[in-house]
């Protein structure tokens, strides 16, 4: 079970988004795999292949610690921001790569999303305050078109 605490954010925030979107999403493949097989913290060593597509890679970027002392009251500012990857290869690659998009923008705007051991991104004091998307087709020699789709998310933290 992943936590997530004023202490642990830039270890634990995409592992928990990582989670969540394993307990949200089904894989799309003729043969659904687990979760965990499509959809990692961080890129995995093997190279993107219509095999093993759809991926899903989530990476931290940035992490943003600020505090402010207005008047006597102290205010700090925690976001962290990941890219999230998605990428799919072959037969209907683009309508894949951008249904799964569309999914992660859903479940991560929604503060009752959940990962499998019930714990909600409300739970953990995580919104999402930003996501931006584009497309980043990766082009080589036909038919090895990697159809790419790069969100850029942006959660606050609230927790103390």
């Amino acid at each position: 079970m992943v936590t997530v605490t004023k202490a642990d954010l830039g270890r634990n925030v995409s592992w928990f988004i990582a989670e969540v979107l394993r307990n949200n999403l089904s894989d799309p493949n003729p043969s659904p795999r687990d979760g965990k097989d499509w959809i990692f913290k961080s890129q995995p060593t093997d190279p993107v292949t219509p095999q093993n597509t759809p991926r899903i890679i989530i990476d931290e970027t940035d992490a943003r610690f600020e505090q402010w002392d207005l008047g006597g009251s102290k205010y700090e500012s925690r976001t962290i921001t990941l890219e999230i990857w998605v990428f799919a290869m072959g037969n209907n690659a683009i309508a894949i790569r951008d249904s799964l998009a569309d999914q992660i923008r859903q479940i991560l705007f929604n503060e009752d999303s959940k990962d499998a051991n019930g714990k909600s991104l409300k739970d953990m004091k995580l919104r999402l305050r930003r996501l931006t998307e584009s497309v980043e087709d990766h082009y080589g020699a036909h038919p090895k078109i990697i159809r790419a789709k790069r969100l850029e998310a942006v959660f606050t933290y609230y927790g103390d």
